[in-house]
């Protein structure tokens, strides 16, 4: 059937375009790229297109060519990809994929991708053929239906997933006392003697943390004791000991101890840095 252009009173692809496109309309164009999402790239070496093996593990070559004979070279996908440890090799289309998850369709419900390159502005959204054989287009451009935390990918028609900044986050997995520097753990304490408030600092998000202070409260010493901290890496861990020299009158108290006590670490999260130890004071 012929494609015929858009009529202007097409309803049904004005009315896509009216809904999505407000998205637009006030501002709230998404970020763009030309990377598929998940972010891709071909598997083969330059140079070289990639001709499937039906997605099999080993199968799948990379083949380039023909010279000026007609000749083809071609190469096994599983030892020519160039695909790195931290991306995973799709034998299937031949990409090297870091595994963020895949994007959804730009276009509105109803409506098709038709490339227009991959130039910002260029691609459209079609439906039909209609029963007369009537296509119906609107630009890409105005009626995604991507929000601003996704990205457009023009090229393909995507919407993808926002990808997180890493960060890291620090958290007190352990806090206990202890009456000498290295005696075994307690929750009783007597009367004006040293003791040590000990904890594991660990950083359980996904990027090196910098130097940081673990800071201890002010339990009956007129400056709250604080530990500096070299940067940890994500996963690690750091056990420490805040000294206390002296502890208020005889009781029952609950000591709180901070990881990132000057709140200098851009974390994940800033609501778990915190652990409480409970200190009986015996006269």
């Amino acid at each position: 059937m012929t494609e015929l252009p858009t009529r202007p009173r097409d309803g049904m692809c004005l009315t896509a375009c009216a809904l999505a496109g407000t998205l637009v309309a006030f501002g709230n164009t998404p970020a763009v790229g030309q990377e598929w999402c998940p972010p891709e790239r071909p598997a083969c070496p330059s140079g070289y297109s990639f001709e499937s093996g039906g997605g099999k593990v080993g199968s799948g070559s990379c083949q380039s060519g023909p010279n000026w004979l007609g000749h083809r070279s071609h190469c096994p996908l599983a030892s020519s990809n160039v695909c790195t440890g931290a991306e995973r090799l799709d034998a299937a289309r031949g990409v090297c994929t870091t595994g963020v998850p895949p994007g959804r369709p730009a276009c509105p419900s109803g409506f098709s991708f038709e490339s227009g390159g991959g130039q910002v502005g260029s691609g459209r959204c079609q439906s039909g053929p209609n029963w007369l054989g009537h296509r119906s287009h609107c630009p890409l451009a105005s009626c995604n239906v991507c929000t601003t935390a996704e990205r457009l990918d023009w090229t393909h028609g995507l919407c993808c997933p926002p990808v997180a900044t890493p960060r890291p986050d620090l958290v007190i997995s352990r806090a206990f006392l202890r009456a000498t520097s290295g005696g075994g753990a307690t929750t009783t304490i007597r009367r004006g003697q040293r003791y040590w408030a000990c904890f594991e600092v660990a950083n359980v998000g996904t990027a090196n943390s910098g130097p940081f202070r673990v800071g201890g409260g002010g339990l009956g010493v007129p400056t709250p004791p604080f530990l500096v901290q070299a940067s940890l890496s994500p996963g690690a861990s750091r056990l420490g000991c805040l000294v206390y020299p002296t502890t208020p009158p005889p009781g029952s108290y609950v000591l709180v101890l901070g990881a990132d006590s000057l709140s200098v670490v851009p974390e994940i999260r800033e609501d778990n840095n915190r652990a409480t130890i409970t200190v009986r004071i015996e006269p």
